[in-house]
């Protein structure tokens, strides 16, 4: 994935940074632009790739999912897997 700056009008892409990463540093460069404070209530990811690898979450992902857990947010998995797939893999 690349690294991205800008606006959210105007987004600029340029070399490359792991998938979660990219979408951390855009996300925390959007809301520095923010003069209104927002509360966010969900973090919607992709699976594979993006916070699982070969069908893992390290263990710095599952710390940070949960201390969202712990914050009282929501998380909502973007993917291709059909659900019983999904379902295997996370009690793998």
């Amino acid at each position: 994935m690349q690294a991205c700056t800008g606006g959210i009008q105007d987004v600029e892409c340029h070399g490359t940074v792991a998938g979660a990463d990219a979408a951390a540093q855009l996300a925390a460069q959007l809301a520095a632009q923010l003069t209104v404070p927002m509360h966010y209530v969900a973090l919607a990811t992709d699976y594979d790739g993006t916070i699982a690898r070969h069908g893992e979450v390290d263990e710095p992902t599952l710390a940070a999912l949960d201390r969202l857990r712990g914050a009282s947010r929501k998380l909502v998995l973007v993917t291709g897997r059909e659900l019983d797939d999904l379902i295997r893999v996370s009690l793998a």
